[in-house]
């Protein structure tokens, strides 16, 4: 029971202290977590707003340059002062009966335009109701000649006129121009005056789908967007008016969360509109709820399993020390076994300090056999290494036949035998991880002359290599591969002759090796293979480390060395070599950091 109250003791102290630890922990980083997305959430829709701001900025301010670009034209000037000094007694409109006026204004107005038709319609007009039309929409001329001559017009003439030249933006109101009555545009207005009189008015007409195609968003239809001016009318934007009233006053109050929505705005200095973006539902804000949800499970999985590893801790502690120290002392090399006895008579600090000094002596004796051992295992692999052939008995074997063909007069034999010692000693020799070109190319000569010999007229080869690229440092062995894989592959299907040209070159950053052959080629499906062989072997290293020796690599094997030693910077690329082989060539950066040692 004193054991089971200890236990309880440790649980309960421990558990109150960690759980205390987790709650506040977790705590701290839900409300620091919701504070940043909510502030996050804020600063995007803000940013959103601005651009959104800068855009309609930019759509108004392309018209106002074409409006400009029109009023200053000296040749639609002109053609405006001659229909101001017309005789007033003609009713007619002066461009009909003016041609060559009209033909000037409107290839004025078609140039000002461009190809691209940036404006839909340019309409130009003055007090005495004459006008010219020109855009991608048709005008009704009695639809024109009628408000023209309307007492509204004339009131909007003079409104027009008391801005003094500047530019007017009309938000939006329906085409009065053509027929189509229901459909919606905005306007941008310009005076067509000198330094002394007003001679008319320009007005450059968009289609209200232009402005709303900036202002909606695909990608967030949930989002609000509205536009009003300073006195808060709104020119853009749909939904409940008092809902919209209550938008735009709380963010003119500096209040921009009301009842769960997130609202934003950016005023425009150009045209004095406030762009608003309203989230109602949210939907810039990261999921809170989904956050603390995630917190809660994680944190009570985490109290589980502290939990379990409290108890399983309090109950390893509070193990009777009296037990322990007797089992301790009863175990031995003749008897492993552990019996827990209850000995209520004895120290147990002592005993314990008994049993750890015993064990101390048991560790020494299994230290002992552990070194034996080791001992032997060392016998075993010195014993393995022996049995291995030295290379040197490879090395004078050749010598032996290399004096045997001395002797016999066979002078072929003895170069035969030389070029095939050099490329044993220089696969044998695993000191070096890096060698010049023209090592690499010295013992690729000896394998292609020895293929010579081998297949006689039957195989050419050419070899290209710049001077300069001689004493360049590469990783060893990434020709030679190359060139045995024409034998073990392109040629096997093609009949002789067969041909190899090899160039070396080098550019400012990079050498290259290439190799060309006359054989089958690569099989889109082979090379395809050959590549994801590549790449598996370069994404699991340990499953195939062993085939990385210098004496045994494959095409694939370099490779994957390539690509380990020079990373994005390797070359690699397989061509066909017209009318039939493949060209295969490889390469690297000059100086890599990560080549040398």
């Amino acid at each position: 029971m004193r054991s089971l109250r200890l236990q309880t003791k440790f649980f309960i102290n421990y558990s109150v202290v960690v759980l205390t630890i987790i709650v506040l922990a977790f705590s701290f980083f839900y409300y620091y977590m919701a504070q940043s997305l909510e502030q996050n959430a804020r600063d995007n829709l803000s940013q959103l707003a601005v651009k959104t701001s800068e855009q309609l900025d930019g759509f108004l301010s392309e018209l106002d340059h074409l409006a400009l670009q029109t009023v200053t034209n000296k040749v639609i000037q002109s053609a405006f002062i001659n229909a101001y000094h017309a005789d007033n007694s003609v009713k007619n409109n002066y461009f009909d009966q003016h041609l060559e006026d009209s033909h000037n204004v409107m290839d004025m107005l078609a140039s000002i335009n461009g190809p691209n038709l940036t404006a839909m319609r340019f309409s130009l007009f003055n007090a005495k109701g004459d006008y010219i039309n020109y855009g991608t929409k048709l005008v009704d001329e009695k639809k024109i000649a009628g408000r023209m001559s309307s007492s509204e017009f004339a009131n909007e003439y003079k409104a027009l006129l008391s801005k003094e030249g500047n530019r007017i933006i009309s938000p939006l109101h329906h085409d009065y121009w053509s027929e189509q009555t229901n459909m919606d545009i905005i306007s941008i207005y310009r005076e067509i005056r000198d330094v002394y009189d007003s001679y008319g008015m320009l007005e450059i007409q968009q289609p209200y789908s232009k402005l709303e195609s900036i202002l909606q968003f695909s990608t967030l239809p949930q989002l609000k967007v509205y536009v009003y001016d300073e006195n808060r009318d709104i020119i853009y934007g749909k939904g409940d008016p008092k809902q919209i009233e209550l938008s735009i006053t709380s963010m003119a109050e500096g209040n921009s969360n009301v009842k769960n929505e997130i609202a934003a705005a950016s005023l425009s200095t150009y045209s004095g509109w406030t762009v608003m973006l309203v989230d109602k539902s949210g939907s810039l804000l990261p999921g809170i709820q989904i956050l603390r949800k995630t917190l809660i499970l994680i944190g009570i999985a985490l109290i589980v399993i502290t939990l379990l590893i409290i108890y399983l801790i309090t109950n390893q502690l509070t193990r009777p020390l009296k037990q322990l120290s007797a089992s301790i002392k009863k175990v031995s090399m003749h008897n492993l076994s552990v019996d827990l006895v209850n000995d209520h008579n004895s120290n147990e600090i002592v005993q314990l300090n008994r049993a750890f000094d015993q064990m101390f002596d048991r560790l020494k004796k299994s230290m002992d056999l552990v070194v034996e051992s080791r001992s032997h295992e060392l016998n075993a692999q010195f014993r393995a290494l022996q049995s291995q052939m030295n290379p040197h008995f490879l090395y004078n074997v050749l010598s032996v036949i290399s004096a045997a063909g001395m002797e016999a007069g066979v002078l072929k034999i003895m170069d035969m035998c030389y070029k095939l010692s050099n490329m044993l000693r220089y696969i044998t020799t695993f000191q070096e991880k890096e060698v010049t070109i023209q090592d690499e190319a010295t013992y690729a000569g000896h394998y292609l002359e020895l293929m010579k010999e081998r297949y006689q007229d039957h195989f050419t080869y050419h070899v290209d290599i710049e001077e300069e690229a001689l004493s360049i440092s590469i990783p060893k062995l990434m020709l030679q591969p190359l060139i045995e894989n024409c034998f073990q592959h392109a040629f096997i299907t093609i009949a002789p002759p067969w041909h190899i040209e090899v160039s070396i070159w080098l550019d400012t950053s990079h050498w290259y090796m290439q190799v060309k052959d006359n054989g089958s080629g690569f099989h889109p499906e082979a090379l395809q293979n050959f590549i994801r062989k590549t790449e598996q072997f370069t994404d699991n290293m340990s499953a195939g480390l062993l085939d990385l020796k210098l004496g045994g690599l494959g095409l694939h094997h370099a490779i994957v060395r390539l690509k380990l030693l020079y990373g994005e910077h390797m070359v690699f690329k397989v061509e066909t070599n017209e009318p039939h082989g493949s060209i295969i060539t490889i390469g690297g950066l000059q100086h890599d950091p990560g080549f040398s040692g």
